[in-house]
């Protein structure tokens, strides 16, 4: 047997020895933490610390970690993984390459992985345990990885629901895929869905959660063939949908990845039959300001103007073909919906498309018009009839107040302005009502002291 006294200077003087005697004798807790709290002490730029990566010293820990002596749920295994997550933690901020502690650290999450059944069972102490690891966010799997990961997990009966609830939004990481069983193949179509639901049930927390960046859109990138909004309706796009627009703006959290994809899923999504009459039905009012606000004013959703020209592209032909099959009925209410904003919009639209230096800005300008024009014309709406229309409005104020309008806050044309606070003005009737309701103006409005 080994001691601590034998093997503690023996971490700055000979770590290859160090593991050495780690393997060839049983776990000794005092001795781990001995050899650990050593280790630790150790400056970072020093050639000690350089001595402890070339040796490899993820070895110490994984002398339990990856053992079949210990399951995840042991109070050992448990133990000597906190004490893992302390060490690369301290090895990532030690120089430039990442390499050598991302694999290990991977090493762990696939034996995680491998045992996921015992986190259903595991006490709450091993879970929160399990959730730090995870939160490491050591491996970015691509969407094709993750598709093929949770494609093969699902919620069934012998499943905790309160386990996993505790657990979420966690599951929608690819490294936590391990919290939920194996499934068979036939039951993919019944993942996708418990996810979207589990999705909306989650869509009014998104602001609030700590990993939002993972959560919020790779739900949509694992179902990216979208069949599961077959089988959820329109209630599934209506939460892609307002994922989306929590995803534009200045202040959103999303990344510019995130923000993209989610518009591909959704331009995707609404082009599925049945869903798309169903959906312009009830969320016409919101897609179509979307498609003008990412001309026209958003620009933190993309990384360049040429990417944003492609998306935007991809996303009104969707919405034009979807739209084109819809009823007249559909199309009676959707011209309702899109009379206020089509007039506006075509100007801006125009101005944009005859700036003096043309660019990727200036053509998706140009040839949105043409699509603005035709989805218009499909609705009934002309320009004539949407001046006609215009005519009957209030002026005099500028730039709407409503979030989700194209022209928040971006245009002079004369608008209606909120009769009790007087600080906020909107493009008609619907946009003021649509604010009071969904947006945040009924919490601020308050009387403007200097109305007479």
């Amino acid at each position: 047997m080994v001691s601590s006294a034998e093997l503690v200077p023996l971490v700055k003087k000979d770590p290859a020895k160090v593991l050495q005697a780690i393997k060839s004798n049983p776990y000794d807790e005092e001795i781990f933490k001995n050899v650990h709290n050593a280790a630790m002490q150790l400056p970072t730029q020093s050639a000690d610390w350089k001595a402890l990566r070339n040796a490899n010293f993820y070895q110490f820990y994984q002398s339990v970690l990856l053992s079949e002596k210990y399951k995840i749920s042991d109070p050992v295994w448990l133990q000597v993984a906190l004490l893992q997550v302390d060490y690369y933690k301290r090895d990532l901020n030690s120089h430039g390459n990442n390499t050598v502690p991302t694999e290990q650290m991977a090493l762990v999450l696939k034996h995680i992985s491998a045992s996921r059944n015992e986190i259903l069972t595991m006490p709450d102490e091993g879970v929160d345990i399990i959730r730090k690891i995870d939160e490491l966010d050591v491996i970015k799997n691509s969407s094709a990885r993750v598709s093929f990961v949770i494609a093969q997990r699902r919620m069934t009966h012998d499943a905790d629901p309160k386990r996993l609830a505790t657990l979420a939004p966690d599951p929608f990481k690819a490294t936590t895929a391990h919290l939920l069983p194996p499934v068979d193949d036939a039951d993919t179509k019944a993942i996708q869905a418990a996810f979207v639901r589990f999705l909306g049930m989650q869509r009014n927390n998104l602001a609030k959660i700590p990993y939002q960046k993972w959560i919020w859109l790779r739900l949509t990138m694992v179902t990216q063939p979208a069949p599961e909004w077959l089988s959820m309706g329109s209630e599934a796009l209506h939460w892609l949908l307002d994922l989306v627009w929590e995803a534009l703006g200045d202040n959103s959290k999303a990344g510019n990845s995130d923000r993209k994809n989610g518009l591909e899923v959704l331009g995707r999504a609404i082009v599925k039959k049945p869903v798309a009459t169903k959906f312009f039905e009830t969320q016409g009012e919101h897609i179509f300001p979307m498609i003008a606000r990412l001309v026209l004013t958003d620009t933190k959703a993309f990384t360049s103007n040429t990417e944003k020209s492609q998306t935007c592209k991809r996303l009104q032909a969707c919405v034009k073909l979807a739209m084109a099959g819809c009823p007249e009925p559909t199309k009676r209410k959707l011209n309702e919906q899109m009379m206020p904003i089509f007039l506006p919009v075509l100007f801006k639209l125009r101005s944009l498309s005859n700036a003096p230096t043309a660019n990727a800005q200036t053509q998706l300008a140009t040839d949105t018009v043409k699509t603005w024009t035709d989805i218009g014309k499909d609705l009934g709406i002309t320009q004539e009839s949407a001046l006609q229309d215009m005519k009957d409005k209030s002026g005099g104020l500028v730039g709407c107040s409503r979030v989700r309008c194209p022209l928040f806050g971006q245009t002079a044309l004369g608008m209606m302005r909120c009769s009790r606070c007087k600080k906020k003005q909107y493009c008609d009737e619907r946009c003021q009502k649509r604010d009071w309701t969904e947006g945040k103006h009924k919490e601020e409005c308050k009387p403007d002291p200097n109305a007479p």
